[in-house]
């Protein structure tokens, strides 16, 4: 933890706004695809995700072309403020006087767009104020933080999401407008008008900076291979939280009854436990492997696990 505080302040700051966007998105983000399944069909709902995912991309493309251009702070406020607005609007279309489900499907698409939009500043950032010999132990103590983020909202939404929905939604606004309090008061601005770049800020410009990025051939292997691993790690979040809310046989666990949304709590908190508790243990054990192998045997048990998780139904199984 001595560590922690010799690092700069704007990646202190930035890890503690890490941890509210991420436990509450994980509060409440997978169990919206249960929400939407509830409302609009699993059909409709399908496609809603893959065009909030689609805009999430070029969001993020955006946003990380004008981090160049405008600096971080600037983008990372536009990107915060959105994202706020959004968790409010969310909150507001289900108070216990009011429901709006497409209202709430808006509220949250600007969450999305608003995360992805500030993504590639607060990335550049880190890269920005971090050296190489702290930037390793910088990026896991991320990854244990994300972990952390998750197991807690995981844990909050699977059981306050269905009994306590409007408060969830209430808290996670409260959340957002914490992070972009952060930004705008003590984060500073990390890249000099100097060093920015004089691309235009049209799409075209935008286009033109990425196919240079897309020239690099080992880069774009990369992401294509990150995109394949991505589809495996955002499952949990869209198709087992429809397959868990519609599928999944309620049982009463030592007293306390387990459905399809505290199902996919349980599975959350059980996985990021085990990562939070054993992370340390495992690196050392397999530190003589190559990054590839130990890539590729990751990804595959990960694979194999959530392929498993898609189809059972009944408690035990699915918690191992």
């Amino acid at each position: 933890m001595s560590d922690f505080f010799k690092l700069d302040r704007n990646i202190q700051l930035r890890i503690v706004m890490m941890f509210i966007t991420i436990a509450i998105g994980s509060s409440v983000g997978p169990n919206m695809t249960i929400y939407y399944v509830d409302y609009f069909g699993p059909l409709v709902t399908g496609i809603l995700l893959v065009a909030v995912q689609v805009a999430g991309f070029v969001a993020g493309l955006y946003g990380g072309h004008l981090a160049d251009n405008w600096g971080r702070k600037r983008v990372m406020i536009g990107g915060i403020t959105t994202m706020t607005v959004g968790y409010i609007l969310a909150a507001a279309m289900n108070s216990p006087l009011y429901i709006n489900p497409y209202l709430t499907f808006f509220g949250f698409l600007m969450a999305t767009l608003g995360i992805s939009f500030a993504s590639p500043a607060e990335e550049a950032m880190m890269i920005d104020v971090s050296t190489l010999q702290n930037r390793k132990f910088i990026y896991a103590m991320i990854y244990w933080v994300i972990n952390l983020a998750v197991m807690i909202g995981a844990a909050l939404g699977g059981w306050f999401f269905k009994t306590a929905r409007f408060e969830l939604l209430l808290g996670t606004a409260l959340g957002a407008l914490l992070s972009l309090v952060i930004v705008v008061l003590w984060i500073t601005e990390t890249f000099p008008a100097s060093k920015r770049t004089v691309h235009g800020q049209s799409v075209w410009s935008v286009v033109k900076s990425y196919r240079e990025v897309f020239a690099d051939k080992r880069y774009l292997k990369f992401m294509i291979a990150a995109i394949g691993a991505t589809v495996i790690f955002s499952s949990p979040d869209y198709y087992l939280a429809a397959h868990l809310g519609q599928s999944f046989n309620n049982t009463t666990i030592f007293g306390v009854p387990i459905f399809g949304q505290r199902m996919l709590s349980v599975i959350t908190v059980t996985n990021t436990l085990m990562i939070v508790l054993l992370m340390g243990t495992m690196t050392k054990l397999f530190q003589k492997w190559s990054n590839m192998k130990a890539t590729a045997v990751g990804t595959a048990m990960q694979g194999a696990g959530f392929a498993l998780s898609f189809l059972l139904n009944d408690f035990w199984p699915l918690f191992l």
